[in-house]
């Protein structure tokens, strides 16, 4: 189930570079695929972190309510799981 929802993401930020589309549908993968562009990693590690994201949102039932950020803000560990995952490299400082 993670392969195809990742691969729904790649095909959507192949489709949408900027990810502003999506995002102004409300999607929320879109806006975390647009809240993390400029964050210095690939395109796949971006949509590999928020299909994680957003599924991990989901089994903590926060559906619709929160974004990204929000969940982050509440999930240290949910959101190092999800960087583990997508293989998201530290930044230096």
């Amino acid at each position: 189930m993670r392969v195809l929802a990742a691969a729904s993401i790649l095909l959507l930020v192949s489709a949408f570079p900027t990810y502003s589309l999506a995002a102004a549908e409300g999607d929320i993968i879109g806006q975390c695929l647009e809240d993390n562009a400029d964050e210095g990693q690939t395109t796949d590690a971006v949509a590999t972190y928020c299909a994680c994201a957003n599924e991990k949102m989901m089994q903590d039932n926060y559906g619709k309510d929160i974004d990204s950020s929000e969940w982050e803000k509440m999930n240290a560990d949910g959101q190092e799981a999800c960087s583990k995952e997508a293989g998201w490299v530290s930044r230096p400082d």
